[in-house]
């Protein structure tokens, strides 16, 4: 009766451990962006089974690092993200696939967790987790108690929770690329023009009724087709990805860079005089004739022309008219030249 009783509560722990790991999987799995996945890993966990500290260990440099600094959405949450360089993690994890449980020495995991952690720490697990096949860190999980992933565990729940987090990463990635390509320009990463469409009213709204200034620049490449022409579209692509971040360098964070169509940039700039924003223009056509664009192949100068509009101009009364107001100066650069 009583080894019926021992098997009765194991298959009952069983079942109530498979729950809670259901629990876990099914918010990872319904989760769209990256914000969202790491907050409810970390609270799932930690909730469904009472673990003090749960956190992510990114290694830097692979592609799903990359595109959450695109992402740009993270915010704080450095007790829950932690990067690493990629020398650092296999210094410390190596190649290792399966679940590491260690309760000896634990301090020298420290460079892979969230800060002033190392002391609270008797034990911890390490889950490598591969997205679409690249090793991209590992989910960390520590208590205090020495026993709690103290190693010759069984680690099948952790390597399933692996799995499920490997999977709800890559619908997360394939989601936020999606959305990015929906407001970005896909060749130089810029606001498209219906995003920058949005912007420009928002701004122009909040100016009117403020009482602030509003001014932006159109700009386009000087000689941009005889680029085309004569070295090809490849080379094309490399001189517009060199103006947008070079374009993206210059401005403030309240900047706005945006790529209007072809070789056309619109920068939008929140309280920014019309004198102000001229002067902008001319010190960034100055920097981009001071450096040129380097290929392997071919030195390429770099000549923009700018024009600016401004709130402060009579007539301009709504968005449409401030980028008429904008392209007409900028027709009227190039014209002089």
């Amino acid at each position: 009766m009583r080894n019926h009783q021992t098997l009765f509560e194991r298959v009952r722990e069983h079942d109530i451990m498979a729950e809670k790991f259901h629990q876990v999987e099914v918010r990872l799995l319904s989760t769209l962006d990256f914000r969202t996945f790491f907050q409810s890993l970390v609270d799932e966990i930690r909730q469904a089974f009472d673990i003090p500290h749960v956190w992510f260990t990114l290694i830097r440099g692979t592609e799903l690092e990359k595109q959450i600094n695109s992402s740009r959405a993270l915010g704080d949450l450095e007790d829950r993200l932690v990067r690493v360089a990629p020398e650092t993690y296999r210094e410390l994890v190596g190649d290792a696939e399966e679940p590491l449980l260690i309760n000896q020495e634990t301090r020298c995991y420290a460079p892979l967790f969230p800060k002033n952690l190392s002391r609270f720490v008797g034990s911890l697990s390490l889950v490598p987790i591969r997205v679409d096949g690249e090793l991209v860190g590992c989910l960390n999980q520590a208590d205090q108690d020495p026993n709690r992933y103290r190693p010759g565990l069984n680690t099948l729940f952790l390597e399933r929770l692996a799995i499920k987090m490997a999977l709800g990463l890559s619908n997360v990635s394939a989601h936020e690329k999606l959305k990015f390509l929906a407001y970005h320009d896909p060749l130089t990463q810029l606001l498209n023009r219906r995003v920058m469409e949005t912007i420009l009213e928002r701004e122009l709204n909040r100016s009117q009724r403020y009482g602030g200034i509003l001014s932006l620049a159109f700009i386009d490449l000087d000689a941009f087709k005889q680029v085309n022409d004569s070295y090809g579209h490849d080379v094309g692509d490399q001189l517009l990805q060199y103006v947008a971040k070079g374009l993206s360098e210059a401005v403030r964070m309240s900047d706005v860079v945006t790529r209007y169509a072809g070789d056309e940039f619109v920068v939008i700039l929140p309280e920014t005089s019309a004198d102000n924003a001229r002067r902008l223009m001319a010190r960034i056509q100055q920097q981009f004739l001071g450096k040129p664009l380097v290929t392997p192949q071919r030195t390429l100068p770099v000549q923009l022309s700018a024009g600016v509009a401004s709130t402060e101009d009579p007539g301009i009364l709504t968005s449409d008219s401030l980028l008429r107001a904008a392209d007409q100066a900028l027709y009227l650069q190039k014209k002089g030249r």
